[in-house]
């Protein structure tokens, strides 16, 4: 093998090479120990005969041949001599090499790929010029149960466009149209808003133009701006389409514009903008149907435009005399409380959290992985201890010696750095295609020069704390050191305190992550053991909107011919169709009005969500009937003003439990008729899984009489049962669809499971990355417990050996190794304890049905990481019980 190096380098350092391997070699025993010996030397020098080749330096000899002329080198030559020869030390190891750079690459390359989702999600400011300006316009209403999220009404977006504070207000809403011509139909999200949002955004199109303020008025022209991806996928990013004609709901619009490739307002599922057409005489306080957007004058705070647009809510009643008895309702029965926040809290949500709380989850396996490094290169550090006093003895100071422990480390830092940079990268990919669709700015995420920077940092700051951890440690005397006797045990103990110091802090922190994965882990399970109050398996939904074209008649027409065609299909055991089902939002809602409750008022009267749908909704759904009756013909024909409610309407509107018989309408509207209670269903879910508390709901058939609270039932959500797979019946729907009108699509078609699990998407995402992170930090954790305790074991061969001989038993040389590592354990366990009854309060937002200081969970975690650690012990133990007392001896 030596014949593979280069000529110089056997002259130099070859017969004392020889003699080195011969003097490991007669140590060996043969058997497995030979073998596994072979390999690690053999492979060493094979390495190292690579390394020497591709260098092409000159011969080592120059630099040690006694020239008391030659010139001395400077720091940076100085520092490229260390590297070199660093590179060939690491090439005599690989097996360390490769342990050290992958385990420090994975922990790099983790923290990097969250930090680019944090970076641009969460760090980096919206796409819009002034962003930090953008204050999204929202209100609560304490008194309806509606703490936040009431959005803005016509009346509020004039009174706030009056005020000085605001350069600019828009409103906007979201919606789905059906768009058609050229080419297939298409049910499409868009985004209406009024021809003020340019300006507050401060964004023009990239080709053509915006709305002008005339558009946005009743009789204003039908006008349409596209988005970027619907103008290059469905219009092949002509130019031309500018002027270009196309149908949104049998309605045609006029092409005025393309928005530029950035723009994504308020969410990546806009494909389109048209006006939101406004009659200012008809402005009124009431009718929260929309959201609010504004851009503040420099140096106005949120407090003060709070302040200000609580002083406009004083005036309504005074501002709408018309509306006077609901304006003083919403004031003092609703207790309606302005609550503008910067708009970039409003687009990120709970999101910064979760980010906040995966990067420290992370940050926790780099320090892991650090401390299980800083393990095997203190390791390292003692077995060249006297080359080290050898270079001193020689007269190399204090950055020389720096420079050599340096060289490794960084070279090990930067190799680590660039693998970790191309793990994040894939990393990345995967989280932005699998992460949860409610994750905004997905579409920015991206690694970039700041990721990598800052992993090159993580890198660096790694390298130069590996390399700083020996140089803290005071050596024995130079003359102990260099003596073939002075293998003391002084440092020997020394380094084992360090070293079992590293070994409890790995344990705390593997045990602080565990207990927040294990927290988070007991919140999916619960959330997946909700009863949504529906079955999900085996029915397909997908929504219809109709054209405005249609009447009430005619769409009331449409879906029952629809279901009728459905329920023909093969293998359909059910159809049913409703303005909204569960896990579709609120849609419309109202307080109720009880007849005969005189006592009742808007504070006490919390607002319900009111659907129309066709009478099997609930045997289709498997909703259970509570108490009354289903829909029966009757009802069917929209003669009785029959509605069903769920329990919890019936809940808070009948206490006492005489909901059935009683009357309802929605209050305030003198003229609509009242609807009689007929029957009384089990809650379901309407926002999401993990819901306070179930929302109120009340059903009414589709032929019942249009009032305004109500839906009208044009845009509606189908769900069909089928004894064969949801997906598969996809292409049926789609050609009874075109057999009934051809200008018409299908909006989302998907399994209702698949609407189940989006539902629970976010927190699932949240804990399988912190699972993940939790396994590592687990295995980095037991390593570095096992690499302590082995190499301990090593180093007190001696003494073991000499307990043995003078009668110990193997059991008892066992007992006293774990004993002795349990301790440390324990203080790790302790440790990471107190660490995570302090961390888990990070994750009080996140968690559902469990508390972040739940006792059994701590317990549990901590004692099963500690019998866990104790086994990792266990294997170096009994090996030491196994040794052999005379060949110890002799060894020593």
């Amino acid at each position: 093998m030596l014949r593979l190096l280069p000529q110089e380098w056997r002259q130099e350092y070859g017969a004392d090479m020889a003699t080195t391997f011969a003097a490991r070699a007669g140590d060996v025993r043969g058997g497995l120990r030979w073998a596994r010996f072979l390999g690690r030397e053999l492979g060493g020098v094979g390495a190292l005969a690579v390394v020497e080749r591709l260098a092409r330096r000159p011969a080592p000899q120059a630099a040690f041949s006694g020239n008391p002329e030659r010139k001395e080198l400077g720091t940076m030559e100085h520092l490229g001599r260390e590297l070199q020869h660093a590179s060939r030390r690491l090439g005599r190891t690989p097996g360390f090499t490769a342990a050290a750079v992958l385990t420090l690459a994975l922990a790099i390359g983790a923290n990097t790929a969250i930090f680019t989702l944090l970076q641009r999600v969460v760090l980096a400011p919206l796409p819009y010029p002034d962003a930090e300006r953008l204050v999204a316009l929202n209100h609560g209403a304490p008194g309806l149960g509606v703490p936040s999220g009431l959005g803005m009404t016509s009346g509020l977006y004039r009174e706030y466009g009056a005020l000085p504070a605001l350069e600019a207000v828009a409103l906007y809403r979201g919606g789905e149209g059906t768009l058609s011509g050229p080419g297939t139909p298409e049910r499409l999200a868009y985004v209406q808003a009024t021809p003020s949002l340019a300006e507050v955004l401060g964004v023009s199109p990239s080709l053509g133009r915006w709305f002008v303020p005339a558009e946005g008025e009743p009789d204003g022209e039908l006008v349409v701006v596209l988005a970027h991806d619907l103008w290059t996928t469905r219009f092949g990013a002509d130019p031309g389409v500018i002027g270009r004609t196309v149908r949104i709901d049998a309605a045609t619009y006029e092409v005025i514009g393309v928005m530029p490739e950035s723009f994504d307002f308020p969410d990546a599922r806009g494909q389109f903008y048209i006006p939101q057409k406004l009659d200012p005489a008809a402005a009124r306080p009431g009718g929260f149907n929309y959201e609010g957007i504004a851009k503040v004058r420099p140096g106005v705070s949120i407090a003060a435009l709070g302040a200000q647009f609580g002083a406009v809510l004083a005036q309504l009643p005074e501002r709408y005399p018309e509306h006077e008895a609901m304006a003083r309702s919403m004031l003092d029965e609703a207790r309606l409380t302005a609550m503008p926040m910067p708009y970039k809290e409003r687009v990120l949500g709970g999101v910064a959290d979760t980010l906040w709380v995966l990067l420290g989850a992370v940050a926790i396996v780099l320090l892991i992985a650090c401390a299980n490094l800083a393990n095997l290169f203190l390791v390292r550090t003692d077995a060249r201890q006297r080359e080290v006093a050898v270079r001193r003895a020689l007269g190399a100071g204090t950055g020389k010696v720096i420079g050599y422990y340096l060289s490794e480390t960084l070279l090990i830092a930067l190799a680590s750095g660039a693998l970790g940079l191309l793990l994040a990268y894939a990393a990345v990919q995967l989280l932005v295609a699998h992460a949860p669709i409610a994750l905004p700015r997905l579409h920015e995420i991206r690694l970039d020069g700041i990721a990598a920077g800052y992993a090159l940092l993580l890198a660096l700051l790694a390298g130069a704390s590996f390399a700083v951890m020996p140089l803290l440690r005071r050596l024995p005397a130079m003359g102990v050191l260099l003596q073939e006797t002075g293998r003391g045990n002084t440092t020997g103990v020394r380094a084992l305190r360090a070293r079992q110091l590293l070994m409890a802090v790995q344990v705390s922190l593997a045990l602080m992550l565990l207990v927040g994965a294990a927290l988070m882990m007991q919140s999916f399970f619960r959330l997946q053991r909700i009863d949504p109050g529906f079955q999900p398996e085996s029915r397909l939904v997908f929504r219809i909107g109709l054209p405005p074209a249609y009447s009430q008649e005619a769409a009331i027409a449409f879906h029952e011919r629809m279901l009728e065609r459905l329920e023909a299909l093969p293998g359909v055991r059910g159809a049913a169709v409703s303005t909204s089902l569960p896990l579709e939002g609120w849609g419309w809602g109202d307080p109720l009005e009880v007849r005969g409750d005189v006592g009742r008022t808007l504070a006490t009267s919390p607002v319900v969500a009111l659907r129309r749908a066709s009478p099997t909704i609930f045997e289709v759904l498997g909703t259970p009937l509570r108490s009354g009756r289903g829909f029966d013909a009757e009802d069917m024909r929209g003669h009785t003003n029959a509605v069903i409610v769920n329990e919890a309407l019936a809940a808070r509107y009948f206490p006492a439990g005489d909901a059935l018989g009683r009357q309802v309408k929605a209050m305030g509207q003198e003229g609509d008729p009242w609807y009689t209670v007929v029957g009384v269903v089990a809650n379901t879910v309407t926002d999401g899984l993990a819901e306070d508390e179930p929302a109120p709901q009340a059903f009414a058939v589709l032929r019942t009489e249009v009032t305004a609270g109500m839906p009208s039932g044009h845009a509606a959500s189908y769900v069909v049962r089928t004894n064969n797979s949801p997906a598969a019946l996809v292409p049926s729907v789609r050609r009874l669809l075109d057999e009934l009108d051809p200008d018409l699509a299908i909006a989302r078609p998907e399994p209702m499971t698949d609407m189940v699990a989006r539902a629970g998407a976010t927190m699932a995402f949240t804990m399988v990355l912190l699972v993940l992170a939790g396994l590592v930090a687990l295995v980095l954790g037991l390593i570095g417990v096992y690499a302590v305790i082995a190499f301990a074991v090593a180093q007190r061969t001696g003494e073991i050996g000499v307990r043995l001989a003078l009668g110990a038993r193997p059991r008892d040389v066992t007992t006293m190794i774990v004993r002795q590592s349990g301790g440390v354990i324990a203080a790790g366990v302790a440790l990471g304890l107190a660490g995570a009854a302090a961390g888990t309060r990070t994750l009080q937002s996140l968690l559902y049905g469990v508390a972040p200081d739940d006792l059994a969970t701590f317990a549990a975690v901590a004692v099963g990481l500690f019998a866990v650690a104790l086994a990792a012990c266990w294997v170096p133990a009994q090996r030491a019980a196994r040794l052999d007392p005379l060949q110890t001896l002799n060894t020593r």
